[in-house]
């Protein structure tokens, strides 16, 4: 049995429909030490389980999010992964792990992280992967389950008079800020970039967020304006 440790406070994200499969991964990960957010009551989705839900990713240091065709539609598991991902990026050693259940590809959000194989892997061997217990029978993947820092890269400035364009960068921003962040968009393309900003009204509708994937997955860079109203 492992001891339990700061990376074993483990935040499960899971789908309803998942739950016969993600509950005995579970239990094996706390007959190995481990602390484990693991809500399999009726009141997913209503506002104790978001408030319960946030004051325990606060708490954790590993986010496990089990992946599969119903939880790449849950807007819950992909908010629960949105709120962990700002903790890691304050530091604390934090990891998501990505576990794959089915075929599924990965969402857009978890691209980065390479996901534990877990469609026929056994409960305790998954537990012991999840925790990188080296004596587990754990994929090999499954060492790498936060993606590696990038290299810093100096900045490169454009020739002067030439119009070729510096990159394509998305701006992601409360519509509250819109009017403060549209002269930063505008300075940006002034200096060569390519911005995708949408101050328009459809800013959360249903066509937006797929505008928003297709528009993500093709930039180079993402721009996050921070503010009360972001947060």
């Amino acid at each position: 049995m492992s001891d339990a440790s700061p990376k074993s406070v483990i935040y499960i994200a899971y789908a309803r429909a998942d739950a016969a499969r993600v509950e005995p991964v579970v239990t094996a990960l706390k007959a190995r030490g481990a602390q484990v957010h693991f809500d399999a009551a009726s009141a997913q989705g209503s506002g104790s389980y978001v408030q319960m839900s946030q004051q325990a990713l606060q708490q954790a240091q590993s986010l496990v999010v089990f992946i599969s065709a119903a939880s790449a539609r849950s807007p819950w598991v992909e908010s629960e992964a949105r709120t962990f991902q700002a903790q890691m990026a304050r530091g604390g050693g934090r990891r998501l792990i990505p576990v794959r259940l089915d075929d599924t590809p990965l969402p857009l959000a978890f691209a980065s992280y390479q996901a534990i194989d877990g469609a026929s892997a056994a409960p305790d061997a998954l537990a012991g992967a999840i925790l990188g217990d080296s004596g587990a029978a754990a994929p090999a993947e499954a060492m790498a389950a936060s993606p590696a820092a990038p290299e810093p890269v100096a900045p490169v400035a454009p020739a002067v008079g030439s119009s070729a364009s510096r990159g394509t960068v998305y701006a992601a921003f409360a519509r509250a800020d819109a009017a403060r962040v549209a002269p930063i968009v505008a300075a940006l393309r002034a200096d060569g970039w390519n911005v995708d900003f949408d101050p328009g009204s459809m800013h959360g509708g249903g066509d937006y967020v797929r505008q928003a994937q297709r528009a993500i997955s093709g930039a180079d860079g993402l721009v996050v304006f921070e503010s009360a109203a972001s947060a």
